[in-house]
């Protein structure tokens, strides 16, 4: 998977926000937006010859990506509610991803976790989280200290070391940290040195 020039990543998501944030904070490590479509679900990204494609999915819409055999390398899983149907989302077409990013702040039981194929990294304000928030002030901006608090391996085989790192974003949407939170994972895991930066404004 390492040697790949394309990835797909579907995020499974009430609204657009983590496909914007994804958008912003990978603009920072010069990705440029080459396609997007007119209802702004579908971004394409790219920096040098590595495409990513991004595709935000309402949960009502599941079941029709599903059915046109969509294999994804990435899914994010950013609901605030995840109810009684939450097992529809990672159906046998679903299970079949390389890597699970998924809000830990809902109940996990209802995605039946063991029985994915891939690797599930967790992120919220939950302490158990792979990746959670240590500190945030929210007015108008946003500022947020996040946590990587168990190590994680990139696509490249790299190993990333347990780090904390500071975000500042212009939203007063206390929602948005969890796609920043999303979108710091992806980045890491594609090979980003997000561990570099000492803020990321987004």
């Amino acid at each position: 998977m390492k040697d790949k020039r394309y990835f797909f990543v579907g995020i499974i998501e009430d609204s657009k926000d983590t496909i914007g944030v994804i958008k912003r904070m990978f603009s920072i490590f010069d990705y440029d937006l080459c396609y997007q479509n007119t209802r702004g679900n579908i971004r394409i990204l790219n920096k040098k010859n590595l495409e990513i494609f991004l595709i935000s999915i309402k949960p009502e819409e599941v079941e029709l990506f599903i059915d046109l055999g969509l294999e994804l390398d990435f899914l994010i899983i950013n609901l605030k509610n995840l109810d009684q149907q939450g097992e529809k989302f990672l159906n046998k077409q679903f299970r079949r991803c390389n890597y699970y990013i998924i809000n830990s702040d809902e109940d996990l039981d209802l995605l039946s976790l063991d029985q994915l194929d891939g690797i599930v990294i967790t992120y919220g304000f939950n302490s158990k989280a792979t990746m959670t928030i240590s500190s945030h002030i929210i007015e108008q901006t946003m500022e947020a200290s996040l946590c990587l608090q168990r190590e994680i391996t990139s696509l490249s085989a790299e190993k990333i070391g347990a780090f904390e790192f500071k975000v500042q974003m212009d939203s007063g949407d206390k929602d948005h940290i969890y796609s920043i939170l999303a979108a710091s994972i992806l980045g890491l895991l594609l090979g980003e040195k997000i561990e570099d930066e000492k803020v990321i404004n987004i």
